[in-house]
């Protein structure tokens, strides 16, 4: 199938198409180019991926969860054989539960697009070698759903503040529910990170209340704090109080 056929997705024939894509393919390409009146790369061009969220039936609604991350309605949510209503992808396919969230400029609200429609965009960087606006902006959305699907599976870690703890995970090291393996270092019994500031290596313990991370050393906290009147020369990387 040639660029220019998809450039002007609208006059396409239907049996053309299916030489090269199958029909859940099919179904997502002409979703997308409905946005923007047939046309799919310019619909692709107004897409901007916000967010992913878990729609969970035994403890979400759905008119809830449209509500939560601000969707469209009309074009997120159907009824299935039972006339229950449910969460469709763009291509049509229903049920879905991981919500990947995108705002387009033709459209009031949030579209939805299930992980497996997002994944194959990349299959249209294959034919869009010569319109490098829509190649960076499905680059975009891939890193952007990267990042979402990142989150999905972990949490992040109190040091680096990098989504390295994988959730549900048992950790034969305790700490490592809290601190990443790059983050957290072991010597002669006693546990380490580095300081959030200056990162110099601090013991981990506990704040005084009990319920927090200790993240920054003792010289650190009292400059965060206005405890210490202080002057801090960047270019030296030295503190003087």
């Amino acid at each position: 199938m040639s660029l220019s056929l998809l450039l002007g997705s609208a006059d396409v024939s239907e049996s053309l198409i299916e030489e090269e894509f199958e029909n859940s393919y099919i179904r997502l390409m002409k979703g997308l180019g409905a946005l923007d009146g047939g046309n799919l790369m310019d619909s692709i061009l107004k897409l901007h991926y916000v967010k992913g969220m878990s729609y969970n039936p035994k403890e979400d609604t759905v008119d809830e969860t449209v509500i939560r991350g601000k969707m469209n309605r009309e074009l997120c949510v159907n009824k299935d054989k039972e006339g229950i209503d449910n969460f469709n992808c763009i291509c049509g396919k229903k049920h879905i539960y991981k919500l990947n969230l995108l705002n387009h400029t033709n459209v009031e609200g949030r579209i939805l697009l299930g992980s497996t429609c997002v994944d194959r965009l990349k299959v249209l960087k294959e034919l869009c070698g010569d319109h490098q606006e829509v190649l960076n902006k499905i680059d975009e959305i891939m890193e952007r759903f990267g990042y979402a699907e990142r989150k999905r599976e972990y949490r992040k870690c109190w040091c680096c503040k990098k989504y390295e703890i994988k959730r549900g995970y048992n950790y034969t090291e305790a700490l490592n529910n809290h601190f990443c393996r790059k983050c957290l270092t072991k010597r002669y019994g006693k546990h380490y990170i580095s300081c959030s500031r200056c990162k110099c290596e601090i013991k981990v313990m506990k704040t005084k209340n009990g319920r927090e991370w200790r993240l920054m050393c003792y010289r650190c906290w009292r400059v965060v704090n206005n405890r210490d009147s202080v002057v801090i020369n960047n270019q030296q990387n030295v503190i003087e109080i």
